[in-house]
């Protein structure tokens, strides 16, 4: 792996996530009504680049991308087939 070459390290593999899966992202306080849902089911696409956020999602219900680190994976189910 070019990363242990050049770090001298072997990379970390268990903090990868399963691409397509369930993520369920946390709606905060301020941002929803009272009897609103607090998280809502997106599908996971990767890790945000520019570091302030942890992931990058997406909401196929407002088709948008969504990027939060207030986020719960379920890997055990693949969402590929409602994307888009």
């Amino acid at each position: 792996v070019p990363q242990a070459i050049w770090s001298g390290q072997t990379p970390r593999y268990d903090q990868l996530r399963i691409f397509g899966c369930e993520a369920y992202v946390f709606v905060p306080k301020g941002k929803r009504q009272k009897l609103a849902p607090r998280s809502v089911k997106c599908i996971f696409l990767g890790y945000d680049t520019d570091g302030q956020f942890g992931y990058q999602l997406w909401d196929p219900e407002q088709q948008r991308l969504v990027r939060s680190s207030d986020v719960v994976l379920n890997e055990d189910t693949i969402c590929m087939n409602r994307v888009g």
